[in-house]
C-alpha cells in the first residue's frame, strides 16, 4: 500500500535506534519511581476477597471502586507475596504494552512492515503512561484491543476477552460501543455471559446477593465522583479552573464530546456493513479520547491513546502530512507530564502566575484537540465522504483539495 510504503520510508534503522534507547531509558525510570501503592491496595482487595470471603463492597472500610468482576480476574496477584507479585505484574506489563502496539498498528493495516511497527511500540514505550508499570489499564486495553482482533472470526473468545476488558469499564467502553455500532451482537451477547458469570462468583464466594453488591457498588461510584469532595483528573474537563468545583463549562464540554461520540456511533450503525469495517479503530480510538475527558483518570491512562496514534500512522497517512506531524505533537505530550511538571517546579519553589494558570490545565486542552479531531475523522469516514485507504494512487492537486475540504 502507497501509505505503507511512504512510512517504512521514514523509519530508518537511526530513528529506531534513538527511540529504543529512549524506551530503555523511559523503563529505567520506572524502576526508580516504582510506584507500588495501587498494585498493593488491589492486592490486599484480592487476598480479602480469596482468602476470607470477604464482600469489600459491604460498608466504606474498603473503599474498593473496581467493579466486582475486576476483583475476580486479578485474584490471582493475590496466590503469592506482594513484592514477588509486583515484579512479575511489571514483566506482564511489559510484555501487554509490547503486544499493544504490535496489534493497534496491525489492526490498522496488517500489511504494514516490522520495521516501522517496531518504531511504533519504541515510541510507546517512551510515553509517561509507559513508566507506570503497577497499574491494570494496559491490561484492559490489550485484551480490548485483542477482542477486536478476533471479533470476526472468533466472536465467544472476543466477547469473553471485552469481559476481561471491562476490569476498567472506562477502558473498555468505548469498544464495545464499536461492536454494537457495528453489530457485532455474538461477541456483546458473549461478554454480557462472562461478566455475569464473574459477577456470580465474586457473590458465590463472599456469600451476598448480586443485587446488594450492585447497589453497594454504585453508591460508592456516587459518593466517589459527585459532590463537592469528588476526585478530578488531570484530563478531566469537569475542573477547567483551580477555584472550585462548581464551574460546569468543563462539564459542559464533556458532556457535548460523548454525545457527539454516541452520535458518530449511530451513523457508524446506520451506514453499510462495508463501510463500518472501514472505520476500523478510528471509533474506539476517539472514544479513547473522549472518555478522558469525560471521566476521572491520571497520567497512566494515556496509554489508552495507542490506536489514535497508530492510526495516525498508518490509516491516516494518505491524507498527507498533518496526520504524521499530529502522531509527533502527540510525543511530545505523551512523553512529558506537564502538570506533574508544573507541580514539581512549584516544590521547586518556581512559581509564575501564566503557568500556574495554563500549565495545570495542559492535558485537558490536548485531549480536547485530539477527541475533536478524531470524533471528526470518524464521522467522515462514516458517511463515505472521506474513505480511509481510499485515496487514489496517483496524488493530483484534485486529490489534495478532496481531502483538505472534507477535513475543513
Amino acid at each position: 500500500m502507497r501509505h505503507a510504503r511512504a512510512w517504512t520510508g521514514q523509519a530508518s534503522d537511526r530513528q529506531l535506534l534513538v527511540w529504543t534507547l529512549l524506551a530503555l531509558v523511559n523503563l529505567a525510570s520506572a524502576l526508580v519511581v516504582w510506584r507500588t501503592t495501587d498494585f498493593a491496595t488491589m492486592h490486599v482487595w484480592a487476598s480479602e476477597w480469596l482468602w476470607r470471603g470477604t464482600d469489600l463492597f459491604a460498608g466504606e472500610a474498603w473503599g474498593t471502586d473496581y467493579p466486582p468482576p475486576a476483583i475476580v480476574v486479578l485474584a490471582p496477584i493475590a496466590l503469592l507475596n506482594v513484592h514477588v507479585s509486583a515484579w512479575l505484574w511489571a514483566l506482564l506489563n511489559v510484555v501487554l504494552l509490547t503486544i499493544v502496539g504490535v496489534v493497534s498498528v496491525r489492526v490498522m493495516d496488517a500489511d504494514t512492515p516490522w520495521r516501522p511497527t517496531w518504531l511504533f511500540v519504541a515510541t510507546l514505550f517512551c510515553w509517561s503512561a509507559s513508566r507506570t508499570l503497577l497499574q491494570f489499564t494496559i491490561l484492559s486495553l490489550a485484551c480490548a484491543l485483542a477482542s477486536w482482533r478476533l471479533s470476526r472470526t472468533r466472536p465467544a473468545s472476543a466477547g469473553v476477552l471485552l469481559a476481561l476488558a471491562l476490569i476498567k469499564p472506562q477502558v473498555a467502553a468505548p469498544y464495545v460501543l464499536l461492536m454494537i455500532a457495528t453489530s457485532r451482537w455474538r461477541v456483546v451477547m458473549s461478554s454480557v455471559a462472562t461478566t455475569v458469570l464473574l459477577w456470580a462468583l465474586y457473590c458465590l464466594r463472599a456469600g451476598v446477593s448480586p443485587m446488594a453488591v450492585a447497589a453497594s457498588f454504585a453508591g460508592r461510584l456516587i459518593s466517589m465522583y459527585s459532590g463537592p469532595h469528588a476526585q478530578v483528573g488531570v484530563s478531566e474537563l469537569a475542573r477547567l479552573v483551580p477555584a472550585g468545583y462548581e464551574d460546569v463549562t468543563g462539564l459542559f464540554v464533556a458532556l457535548m464530546l460523548s454525545l457527539a461520540l454516541v452520535a458518530t456511533a449511530v451513523r457508524v450503525w446506520m451506514c453499510s456493513e462495508p463501510r463500518r469495517d472501514r472505520v476500523s479503530l478510528l471509533l474506539p480510538a476517539a472514544g479513547a479520547a473522549a472518555v478522558l475527558v469525560a471521566c476521572r483518570h491520571l497520567s497512566y491512562a494515556f496509554v489508552t491513546l495507542a490506536p489514535a496514534a497508530a492510526w495516525l500512522l498508518t490509516t491516516g497517512a494518505p491524507l498527507g502530512r498533518w496526520p504524521r506531524r499530529l502522531f509527533w505533537a502527540l510525543q511530545a505530550g505523551m512523553i512529558v507530564d506537564v502538570p506533574t511538571a508544573h507541580r514539581a517546579l512549584v516544590a521547586a519553589g518556581w512559581s509564575a502566575r501564566w503557568a500556574d494558570l495554563v500549565l495545570p490545565h495542559a492535558d485537558r486542552v490536548l485531549l480536547v484537540v485530539w477527541t475533536s479531531v478524531l470524533l471528526r475523522l470518524a464521522w467522515l469516514t462514516a458517511g463515505g465522504v472521506l474513505g480511509v485507504g481510499e485515496m487514489p494512487s496517483a496524488r493530483t492537486n484534485e486529490d489534495y483539495e478532496r481531502v483538505d475540504t472534507a477535513v475543513a
